[in-house]
């Protein structure tokens, strides 16, 4: 299985819906295929597991920030899901993004990073769930999603991400464990995961 994948790496194919369907279950710790048109751009592959049962796949684009060489490390930046996009919109994407590195040295991957400690944590809740909701039980689902609405949404929601201090997260944990330790417990978890943990920590 392992050298089926380093040999579809080696041959960098480009990819297809076809080619993608048909490959083999991928190595334990995931994978990645790049394709043979567009340099950078690939599908990572992870391996399904108790906590995320089906896996997932994921387009993504590798790059240098300014267009920089060898010495300038790589990062890498999602575009979407493989259900989401086709092959080709996927690379259309990241073809786009390429050339915005190169002519303009933007960053997409930093952008986003600072994009999101801007937003207000709220507005957070789609992706926080759409990451979190796979590794989840249903059950565990509608209680993190009620934790939400109940107490993080009042006390947090209006506030931007990288203004969230450890003094919120530490006053609303106060709050809710007044008459529930386990719930407050379990809130800040959530809050932190959501992308405010660096900037509550501080």
């Amino acid at each position: 299985m392992a050298t089926r994948w380093r040999q579809i790496a080696e041959g960098k194919p480009r990819l297809t819906r076809k080619l993608i369907d048909s490959l083999p279950p991928p190595p334990r710790n995931g994978a990645i295929i790049f394709d043979g048109e567009l340099s950078g751009f690939g599908l990572r592959v992870s391996a399904p597991s108790q906590r995320n049962p089906a896996g997932s796949r994921t387009w993504v684009l590798e790059y240098r920030p300014g267009g920089g060489g060898r010495n300038t490390p790589k990062r890498r930046f999602k575009i979407g899901t493989f259900e989401a996009l086709s092959p080709d919109e996927a690379r259309s994407i990241a073809r786009e993004h390429l050339a915005r590195i190169l002519v303009d040295h933007a960053d997409p991957a930093a952008k986003r990073s600072a994009d999101r400690k801007r937003s207000a944590l709220s507005d957070l809740r789609e992706a926080y769930f759409a990451t979190t909701d796979p590794y989840r039980k249903p059950r565990t689902r509608t209680m993190y999603a009620w934790l939400w609405s109940k107490y993080i949404e009042p006390e947090l929601g209006s506030m931007r991400v990288d203004l969230i201090a450890r003094s919120h997260v530490e006053r609303m944990h106060r709050k809710i464990g007044e008459r529930h330790a386990a719930t407050a417990s379990r809130t800040t978890s959530s809050c932190s995961t959501s992308g405010s943990g660096r900037t509550a920590r501080s």
